[in-house]
């Protein structure tokens, strides 16, 4: 995927986030309990090989900024959750290094009459491929830029004291900035039951995910 192309998703996601969160503050501002929690951190670090190279290593003093801001809202029946995050890092000698990551996510839930939650969501992350790779695998691949974003929800159920169950969906799609890579999406389906034995200390557990 395109330098272009990879902005506009990221606008685009953005600013949805944004107009939701906005709206949803709106509606609930005026009751439960909410936090908003905006901050910022700052860390410098020497790394003897900021480029992941065995035989041309490069060695630098890098910067890393850290600006983020959160919103939470709980009620008895609803709770929503909401976090913007952005994470800068500066090299002081190797500029070319320099590179940005950004990531956002919502989570909103709703009880209904007691006995069932309705769960929805959403996350994008704006990265690179050798953090991410490196992360997740621990794998190490040529930087390019990586956008992902998942979308998902659930519905789960108190059939009893003791017995709840879950069902789930997830969509996943990831793009990257070149052609070296292919992008993909994925679904997820997923079903958890859970039952507490009458002793409601011991449980069974069972977690099927296709």
């Amino acid at each position: 995927m395109k330098r272009k192309e990879m902005k506009r998703y990221r606008k685009f996601f953005y600013g949805l986030l944004t107009t939701c969160s906005i709206i949803l503050i709106s509606i609930v501002a005026f009751a439960g309990e909410y936090n908003f929690n905006p901050k910022i951190s700052a860390r410098e670090i020497y790394d003897t090989n900021i480029n992941f190279d065995r035989e041309d290593e490069l060695d630098d003093f890098t910067t890393i900024l850290t600006p983020s801001v959160s919103f939470d809202y709980n009620t008895e029946i609803t709770n929503l959750s909401s976090s913007l995050r952005s994470s800068l890092y500066y090299y002081a000698t190797e500029t070319d290094f320099n590179y940005e990551t950004y990531d956002g996510k919502i989570d909103f839930s709703y009880n209904l009459l007691e006995l069932c939650t309705v769960s929805l969501g959403g996350l994008a992350i704006s990265d690179t491929t050798l953090e991410s790779e490196l992360q997740e695998t621990g794998r190490v691949r040529t930087r390019e830029d990586r956008f992902r974003y998942d979308y998902y929800g659930s519905i789960g159920f108190d059939i009893t004291e003791l017995l709840q169950i879950e069902f789930g969906y997830k969509y996943r799609e990831v793009n990257f900035e070149t052609e070296q890579n292919d992008d993909y999406n994925l679904d997820v389906f997923s079903f958890d039951l859970k039952k507490e034995l009458l002793n409601e200390i011991d449980s069974f557990h069972v977690n099927v995910i296709y």
